[in-house]
């Protein structure tokens, strides 16, 4: 296999070649702001200005040859990537691979702060414990795949945590139970943390516009807010998607799955009772339970001052 070095330069003649075809676009006459059928023409006339007058390709170009890009010759085929290394960490190589249409800048700023850290933190993300859940949400991970995956990085001494989704449209509390079932046995398997957001409707997705032909969901800026929300304390009823089932019942799930969890990973893990005394008394988080404990010690203190 063949690697080299790779830098981008694009002449200045494509970049005026480009300048000036954009120019010459023959757009459609077409009104309106609907986006069923497609971007709508006055946005992408903006598009296409904005990318003729004001989008600066230099400053990209530069930002893209500041990486330590690579070529490897694979199967007759050149594949780029950007190899960074980390900081003297985990040895274990972690592939980032974009999607189409997309570009590896996407990536660029998650990939760097895993080198800087290491590359001692893995996340995964099986968004519940239940199968038909999974396949609802067309989630082509298995119980084999995760449960074998987290024993690899827990045998590589990575931070490992997990994050679920409740209240997916037509979720139901058998499905909480398998997701609290297997937040006991991650804790088993040795994961350091776990999070349980609540569901937010994606524009674009299936459930989305299932959502919006029942007539329960509208695109307003409230709905652009949502992922603010996901970690929320507890669920409001505006923001609850489910069917027949209350966002106090929700809220109730989440934190019987967290509880579940810490409490199996503390009992069968006695170091970690020592390690969170420790980083209690001095001020440091390792994890997500770190921080929240963290947050009570800052409250009782700050209270405590308020009544002296």
């Amino acid at each position: 296999m063949e690697i080299r070095p790779f830098r981008v330069e694009i002449p200045d003649t494509a970049l005026a070649d480009l300048r000036e075809r954009l120019a010459r676009t023959r757009w459609p006459d077409a009104d309106g702001d609907d986006w069923e059928p497609g971007p709508p023409v006055a946005y992408l006339r903006r598009l296409a200005e904005h990318w003729r007058t004001r989008f600066d390709w230099r400053a990209v170009e530069a930002r893209i040859n500041a990486l330590p890009n690579v070529v490897a010759a694979v199967g007759g085929h050149e594949i780029h990537y950007v190899h960074l290394r980390n900081g003297g960490g985990s040895r274990l190589p972690i592939i980032l691979t974009h999607g189409w249409p997309g570009s590896f800048l996407e990536l660029v700023e998650v990939a760097s702060l895993l080198a800087q850290s290491g590359g001692w933190s893995l996340n995964f993300a099986p968004e519940s414990g239940s199968e038909d859940v999974r396949k609802k949400v067309h989630k082509q991970m298995t119980e084999k795949s995760l449960f074998g995956a987290v024993d690899a990085a827990v045998e590589h001494g990575l931070n490992t945590s997990v994050f679920f989704v409740l209240g997916f449209p037509g979720d139901r509390v058998q499905d909480f139970r398998e997701t609290r079932r297997w937040a006991a046995r991650l804790a088993k398997a040795g994961v350091d943390d776990l999070a349980v957001g609540f569901f937010f409707p994606i524009p674009g997705t299936q459930f989305y516009r299932e959502l919006v032909a029942q007539g329960r969901l509208e695109l307003t800026e409230e709905v652009m807010q949502a992922p603010l929300f996901v970690h929320d304390r507890w669920l409001t009823e505006d923001r609850n998607f489910s069917v027949g089932l209350k966002a106090r019942t929700l809220t109730y799930w989440r934190y019987r799955i967290v509880f579940a969890f810490y409490l199996r990973a503390v009992l069968l893990n006695p170091r970690r009772w020592a390690r969170l005394w420790k980083n209690f008394r001095s001020g440091r988080e390792d994890s997500k339970l770190d921080s929240f404990l963290q947050i009570l010690k800052e409250r009782f203190f700050t209270r405590r001052a308020a009544k002296a």
